[in-house]
């Protein structure tokens, strides 16, 4: 058994991440507050998998994974003097 050889979790399915941000300036682009969200339909993938050595039972491989970032949002206020 290769160690290039692909398992089932390696593989993701397709997805889509969306993120947003709207923002409003005053005239004088004196002040601006910005309303933002990330992976707002909060789709969880895969952002690194990676062999886990000495794991499993004998004559297997095993994997771990780190995950993205969940559905983050927030509020950005900007001045200038």
């Amino acid at each position: 058994m290769g160690s290039d050889l692909l398992l089932p979790f390696d593989i993701q399915d397709a997805n889509v991440k969306a993120n947003a941000r709207l923002g409003f300036t005053t005239p004088s682009e004196s002040f601006t507050i910005e309303l933002w969200g990330n992976n707002i339909f909060n789709e969880q993938t895969r952002n690194v998998t990676f062999n886990t050595p000495l794991r499993g039972v004998a004559g297997s491989r095993s994997r771990g994974a780190f995950l993205e970032d969940p559905r983050t949002y927030g509020v950005t206020v900007r001045t200038q003097f």
